[in-house]
């Protein structure tokens, strides 16, 4: 029979809590809080995002201060229920270009927005970061290449 110390049990256990916070940090994401989007739904697995799944995991937690029922920043609102109606196949406010154009996400502007193209007026979005993972904007992209959906 082998006996451990208390002491030892606790260094091992430091060692693995540290591994884990490691290797989380090193793929994106970090040792408080997830940043929200399921690998399930991501573009990568090969299944396309709905308009729900991206409302859920971006809209409403990263975007909807700014953009929502009751601040409307560039008269744009999305909240749950009205980001489909604010976005696709609607004028941007700040250029002529169409925030989201179905099956088009190089000419979205939305997403010229959030990548921080040269092309936009004012500042990247979400407005002083932190900014949207490149899963998280390619969830966004899929949406839109599929046909941005209201879905």
């Amino acid at each position: 029979m082998v006996f451990v110390t208390d002491n030892v049990r606790a260094t091992v256990f430091l060692s693995l809590l540290c591994l884990v916070v490691v290797i989380q940090t090193a793929c994106g994401g970090s040792a408080t809080a997830p940043t929200g989007v399921t690998p399930a739904s991501s573009a990568s697995s090969g299944q396309s995002a709905g308009l729900s799944v991206i409302q859920t995991q971006i809209f409403t937690p990263k975007c909807v201060g700014c953009h929502g029922n009751v601040v409307r920043q560039a008269g744009l609102n999305l909240a749950s229920g009205s980001s489909f109606l604010s976005l696709v196949n609607v004028k941007s406010t700040e250029t002529s270009l169409t925030l989201v154009i179905p099956s088009d996400p190089d000419e979205s502007y939305l997403l010229h927005k959030l990548e921080g193209r040269s092309d936009i007026v004012g500042n990247r979005m979400p407005q002083g970061g932190p900014f949207l993972t490149t899963v998280e904007v390619d969830l966004i992209k899929q949406w839109i290449s599929d046909g941005a959906q209201n879905n």
